[in-house]
């Protein structure tokens, strides 16, 4: 149970709301390591739910330590399209309790309309 590894209750709602109570092996090993501030490097199937155990954690501690509502809080890098489009999509299901946003950057579009994105917050 997500619940047992430390995650606070907006986020355990986010993961009931997507039918997911139980952690996958990556997800029980990463998840309390980066809770309590350690550096992790995981390496596992495709599916096997890794960016949710990268992501919760994160989540996690922006939640427990707000801050002003228009300071960026945090940048992800990734090194493909794909992966950086499934995070923000992830992240806004995963912080769909919580008042935290995200946006994806991409190379090769129209840094003119990003830069009003991030203006706007």
């Amino acid at each position: 149970m997500f619940k047992q590894l430390g995650l606070n209750e907006p986020l355990l709602k986010s993961l009931d709301k997507l039918h997911l109570s139980t952690p996958t092996p990556v997800q029980e090993v990463m998840i309390p390591a980066l809770l309590a501030g350690k550096d992790v490097q995981a390496s596992a199937m495709t599916g096997s739910g890794k960016s949710a155990a990268f992501l919760l954690p994160l989540l996690h501690k922006m939640i427990e330590n707000p801050a002003p509502v228009t300071a960026t809080r945090c940048l992800i890098l990734s090194p493909t399209r794909e992966l950086a489009l499934q995070l923000d999509r992830q992240c806004r299901d995963l912080a769909s309790f919580t008042s935290i946003s995200s946006l994806t950057i991409l190379g090769g579009e129209s840094f003119k309309e990003q830069k009003a994105k991030i203006r706007k917050n």
